[in-house]
């Protein structure tokens, strides 16, 4: 699928270059979807923080956190980071943030775009902030149910469908099955030690 995503993204941009005028609030959608991921990375980063025994360096930040960022904005609702930048940023330059974030293999919910995102943080807290295709290629979000992506080249008709990674979406994937050429399973590389 990031294939998929990336020939968007240059098919974008191109558009771009011919003054389609939908190109940057196209982009503008993914904005919730970061500034979630950002959310919700810091707060699995204080919980496995608190699991591995690690102290923050100022005990108030995980309180503040959780005062700034209520539970609601954590589980979905309309995400914003502008009020809470500063101090996203502090908890991940303190210490024990950095090494629970060093151990994610050990545990689910942050990969390598958690520290994208978070080294981020100062651009993309800016009003004006537009994603980059840097960053819609990092935003990560839940598959659900099945997804068919439609393309040719060369000629030939090519159909890739996503069936998502949850188990309860597995069944669905049987009467597919009967209609495969080939199969293939993606995983990310970077999450191939995790326990």
């Amino acid at each position: 699928m990031k294939i998929l995503k990336q020939e968007e993204c240059n098919d974008r941009e191109k558009k771009k270059g011919e003054g389609v005028g939908a190109y940057d609030d196209e982009r503008k959608l993914f904005i919730r979807l970061i500034n979630h991921n950002i959310l919700s990375d810091m707060h699995t980063l204080l919980q496995q923080c608190s699991t591995f025994g690690y102290q923050l360096s100022d005990s108030s930040l995980f309180a503040s956190f959780l005062k700034q960022i209520k539970a609601e904005v954590i589980l979905n609702e309309s995400p914003s980071i502008l009020e809470s930048s500063q101090l996203i940023t502090e908890l991940w330059n303190d210490g024990a943030i950095q090494d629970t974030f060093h151990r994610y293999s050990e545990y689910y919910g942050v990969g390598p775009s958690t520290k994208y995102f978070l080294d981020e943080i100062e651009r993309i807290k800016q009003p004006a902030y537009v994603p980059t295709d840097k960053d819609i290629l990092r935003v990560r979000w839940k598959t659900t149910g099945i997804e068919d992506f439609n393309f040719s080249t060369d000629d030939k008709d090519y159909s890739i469908v996503d069936v998502g990674g949850n188990r309860i979406d597995r069944r669905k994937w049987l009467h597919r099955f009967p209609q495969i050429t080939a199969l293939f399973f993606c995983v990310s590389l970077s999450v191939y030690d995790m326990n």
